[in-house]
């Protein structure tokens, strides 16, 4: 998100929805850090609540045009699922879903990876 919104020029709103308002504050409060450290124009916001319901009515508040979003995250050692596809279905706005990526073995080289054409 920060690299588009640094090549498009464009403000950038960090929303978190969170239950756990003080782990949500310090997922910001991280973002704020890596953040402070390009020449974007950014804010965040911490909203209490259904992640459905708290981004679609974010997004119409802030006047969002895109949103990005991750696919997935993990809880200690077990892999949960995402919030994106309730997302996805909350939003009419265009989504652009990040997948972080696997960590490959040691034992695959480069010829394994294909390139985008």
């Amino acid at each position: 998100a920060a690299r588009y919104a640094e090549v498009a020029g464009v403000h950038l709103e960090v929303i978190h929805a969170a239950a756990d308002q003080a782990a949500g504050r310090e997922v910001l409060a991280r973002a704020a850090v890596a953040l402070s450290e390009t020449p974007l124009s950014f804010e965040t916001h911490i909203y209490p609540g259904d992640v459905a319901y708290v981004i679609r009515e974010a997004v119409e508040r802030l006047g969002c045009n895109a949103l990005f979003a991750g696919a997935h995250r993990t809880e200690g050692r077990w892999e949960v699922s995402s919030h994106t596809e309730t997302i996805l279905r909350a939003c009419d706005i265009p989504v652009i879903v990040h997948n972080v990526p696997q960590r490959l073995s040691g034992r695959l080289s480069a010829a394994h990876i294909r390139t985008s054409s």
